[in-house]
């Protein structure tokens, strides 16, 4: 057994933590991954069922198991200016699949981890793991996972606005919350869910995609200036409505990708944070407010 479509994780509100019977986990801003031990040596995939083994060794050289396991659980990788996982690192490492001098280089200037929190199978005769409730899997772990510097088991707690709080106040990019008498179902969405502390920003709105998929440029206000944020894909219908009613009536110029407006529109969006470069990070647009 080396591969196991994973779980999924249902949106939901910062109500579900008061569900009983619930606990809450971090939510690590990486890349989902299903390891396997099986048979002689380790096997890392994404959800996907994409290979990554080669892209990670320094995670296929610290797992180690006390049987042969199939396990669920997150690669990251850490921003050192901060402590916390980072979307932009693991993605920087995940892009590494074909250059086995960059990948050797990379482990050492920006290493990869593999935090679990799930187990589906276990033991030489594949023992079916996913049956049984999630405390006692969580217990299970326990027993089969040697940790170390690169391989860790998933905190969790039993579910509390406290929790909430400090893992907002750290920066985490939020919290899963599940029920810890849940069956593990492959592929699919019930009984977990996630919940993403967002950040929002003003921006001024300035123009919109000629071409392509739909998407509305922004920009941050610096004094008399304007730094560009990004592209906002997330609009609702009647926001749209709007956006394009006050477009067409305030259009500067277009070239052969975009349209530019006059940027006297404002409005208000969530994201997950700002790039490393300063770009909001799949922003979704919330409200408006016109300058004056």
């Amino acid at each position: 057994m080396d591969f196991q479509y994973p779980m999924l994780l249902e949106k939901a509100d910062e109500h579900i933590i008061q569900k009983p019977h619930m606990i809450i986990e971090p939510k690590i801003d990486g890349i989902r991954g299903i390891l396997s031990t099986y048979p002689t040596f380790p096997l890392l995939h994404t959800r996907h069922k994409t290979n990554i083994t080669k892209r990670f060794p320094e995670i296929i050289s610290s797992i180690q198991t006390k049987e042969p396991c199939l396990l669920d659980g997150e690669i990251y990788c850490v921003d050192p200016s901060t402590g916390l996982d980072d979307w932009e690192l693991t993605m920087d490492r995940f892009h590494l699949h074909s250059n086995e001098f960059k990948i050797q280089y990379a482990v050492r200037e920006n290493p990869a981890y593999f935090v679990i929190f799930d187990i589906l199978y276990y033991g030489k005769n594949e023992t079916n793991a996913m049956k049984l409730p999630l405390w006692q899997r969580k217990e299970l772990l326990q027993e089969m996972v040697v940790t170390n510097a690169h391989i860790q088991l998933m905190f969790f707690s039993e579910v509390g606005k406290q929790v909430h709080d400090v893992l907002k106040s750290r920066g985490h990019e939020g919290l899963v919350v599940k029920n810890k008498n849940s069956l593990y179902y492959p592929a699919a969405r019930r009984e977990w869910g996630k919940f993403v502390f967002y950040k929002e920003y003003k921006v001024v709105l300035t123009g919109f995609r000629h071409k392509g998929e739909f998407g509305v440029l922004c920009a941050f206000a610096q004094g008399d200036k304007l730094k560009p944020a990004g592209v906002i894909e997330f609009m609702a219908p009647e926001h749209r409505k709007t956006f394009f009613r006050y477009a067409y009536q305030n259009k500067i110029k277009e070239d052969q990708m975009n349209v530019y407006v006059h940027p006297t529109l404002n409005g208000i969006v969530k994201t997950r944070g700002l790039t490393r470069n300063g770009y909001l990070r799949t922003p979704v647009f919330v409200e408006y407010s016109i300058s004056n």
